[in-house]
């Protein structure tokens, strides 16, 4: 939310449940609509229907949308030719990836990969930036 505020003048609820289900955004003195984006299954499909500047929310174990990420896209490919997609994240200090490591507190770049968290648990997106 930070830096859509900083960067566009864009203002998003602080509260990740409500900002998830926000209609539009304030923006200087009038209103930005948002465009929710359904996710589809594959990473194929999502890389193709997500924009840079996405954002997108994912769901904690038990449903609930707990987290919010930005969407960067493609960043080359891996040393097996497959497309590397990225993610702008930050966690706060205690919190652990899926096989139990910590994860770096701090605003980093990390890797979107079919099955893995950010993929298994991604709710839905919102677009603010048009295309």
């Amino acid at each position: 939310a930070l830096t859509y505020d900083q960067a566009a003048g864009i203002l998003l609820e602080g509260d990740v449940h409500k900002q998830a289900e926000m209609r539009e955004a304030r923006q200087g003195n009038g209103r930005l609509p948002a465009t929710r984006i359904t996710l589809p299954g594959s990473l194929e499909e999502r890389a193709a229907a997500l924009r840079a500047g996405d954002l997108l929310y994912v769901r904690n174990r038990s449903g609930s949308i707990s987290h919010v990420v930005r969407w960067v896209g493609g960043s080359g490919a891996d040393a097996a030719g497959k497309p590397v997609h990225l993610v702008l994240d930050s966690h706060g200090e205690g919190e652990k990836d899926d096989a139990g490591k910590p994860i770096p507190v701090g605003v980093r770049l990390r890797p979107y990969r079919a099955g893995e968290w950010y993929h298994k648990s991604a709710s839905h997106a919102v677009r603010y930036i048009p295309d």
